[in-house]
């Protein structure tokens, strides 16, 4: 019996513990996804983090957010992103997050991107990838996945990208593009 009372004053602990480190978030949403006053004045992290549960995390896919430009960039960038971060181009054509690549060049644009814009361009023109027909690179075989690394430079574009982004950082354009369309976003 008090084993059994000590387990679920133990699961008790650990949950208000988990609630409390996890501070801003209010079931699962975070707290500052409230319309704001002042967003321009609000901490950068807290507006990418907030938009970014608003525009990609709540709403699945691009058509989600196609009646709403601000919606349309942010959700195109946060994707874009999220594939650079955690694989490169190559992984972004792979992924669902593809759904997005005819917009990533406006949508770098739209966020002042202007060289990873014109690397993307560059990128897209020379290797002549159709990003509105992504189809070719639709697989889940791992053969398919080397395939496309030999017959695009994916591995000089991701360098580049990462060279670029030291100077040219998308998370902070994000950010600066949230702000600067405060009050387009709801």
């Amino acid at each position: 019996m008090k084993l059994h009372i000590s387990i679920i004053l133990l699961f008790l602990c650990a949950t208000i513990l988990i609630s409390c480190a996890a501070g801003e978030y209010s079931s699962g949403i975070p707290a500052s996804t409230h319309k704001s006053s002042d967003m321009a004045h609000e901490n950068g992290e807290k507006l990418y983090d907030t938009f970014r549960w608003k525009y990609y995390v709540l709403e699945p896919g691009i058509k989600a957010v196609s009646d709403s430009e601000t919606g349309k960039v942010l959700y195109t960038l946060y994707a874009f992103e999220m594939e650079m971060d955690c694989g490169g181009l190559c992984s972004f054509f792979i992924n669902s997050s593809s759904e997005c690549a005819p917009y990533v060049s406006w949508a770098l644009d739209k966020a002042g991107a202007f060289r990873l814009k014109e690397m993307y361009d560059s990128f897209i023109s020379e290797s002549g990838i159709d990003v509105n027909d992504l189809s070719e690179f639709k697989t889940d075989a791992t053969d398919r996945y080397e395939t496309f690394y030999s017959k695009y430079d994916f591995d000089s574009f991701d360098e580049a990208f990462y060279a670029i982004y030291e100077e040219e950082n998308l998370h902070d354009a994000i950010i600066e593009y949230i702000r600067n369309n405060s009050q387009a976003i709801s």
